[in-house]
């Protein structure tokens, strides 16, 4: 697979052992970067801009491993399921009655066992375990997959003293896999919905959603395999597969949803497979 980037810096000598582990595992150049991180932007770009020549680098520093976007805009994004937009989503965000929950069949007396076959973030495989349902979530692009696999062992970090963190984090599974692969060779039995996010393009205005739209849409490319997902999902014994699309977009497939749920920017493709 074409990760479409060579390095990953890293700023602190304390963290050259992650690093060497990371970059290890995905075959990048490691690269101590300058010990002043908070210099200036422009400093900064031209800095990284010495060390590769590619759009993309990874970048691990006391925060974290970070996406690191030098081109055409200067933008990060990592893996934080601590952040404070996380945070609100998980307190305020609606509970058992988001339409995710209500898609993927979460109720009051049922938490599914959900099988996140694009987890990308990760960010609605969190909100799921939040309330209560154990995911696994697949991820095959090799960098996302680090991002993932930092995120998750910051938040143990952070869970410590904090007890509704370390139920959720324990809920969540991550693996490196293929879906396709994955439906063939595993059994899922004890799943209960199979829930897919491919990648499209972002249809809302906001500046920071469209930049980090951008650089998973550089990274990831089109999901070409989309509707091979699905039929392959609707093919499995799991008895519910839910597809997130935006609102305006056709279906992945020929094949018609069972049900949608509709909301403002997307909806939820919902099929049923009663065998």
């Amino acid at each position: 697979m074409d990760i479409k980037l060579d390095s990953l810096v890293y700023h602190g000598a304390h963290l050259l052992e992650s690093a060497q582990d990371y970059a290890d595992e995905v075959s990048l150049n490691c690269v101590e970067g300058t010990a002043l991180e908070s210099r200036q932007k422009k400093e900064l770009i031209r800095h990284y801009e010495s060390i590769s020549k590619q759009a993309l680098i990874l970048v691990l520093n006391q925060e974290g491993l970070h996406l690191q976007m030098l081109r055409p805009s200067f933008y990060r994004i990592k893996v934080d399921f601590c952040d404070p937009q996380m945070r609100y989503r998980i307190s305020k965000g609606g509970g058992r009655g988001q339409m995710i929950a209500k898609a993927l069949g979460v109720k009051n007396n049922l938490n599914p066992n959900v099988l996140d076959a694009t987890a990308g973030l990760g960010k609605d495989a969190f909100v799921l375990a939040s309330l209560g349902c154990s995911v696994k979530m697949l991820e095959r692009n090799p960098v996302i997959h680090l991002l993932l696999r930092d995120g998750i062992k910051r938040a143990q970090s952070s869970a410590a003293n904090d007890e509704l963190l370390k139920q959720t984090i324990d809920r969540l599974t991550l693996l490196k896999s293929e879906a396709l692969e994955y439906f063939g060779q595993s059994n899922l039995r004890s799943i209960d919905a199979i829930f897919l996010d491919p990648m499209f393009p972002e249809p809302e205005k906001r500046a920071q959603v469209k930049k980090e739209m951008q650089m998973l849409q550089y990274l990831l490319g089109d999901q070409l395999d989309a509707s091979e997902l699905l039929t392959a999902a609707c093919s499995t014994e799991v008895a519910r597969v839910v597809v997130k699309r935006p609102r305006i977009a056709p279906s992945l497939s020929d094949k018609a949803p069972d049900t949608i749920m509709e909301g403002k920017s997307n909806r939820y493709d919902i099929y049923f497979n009663l065998g």
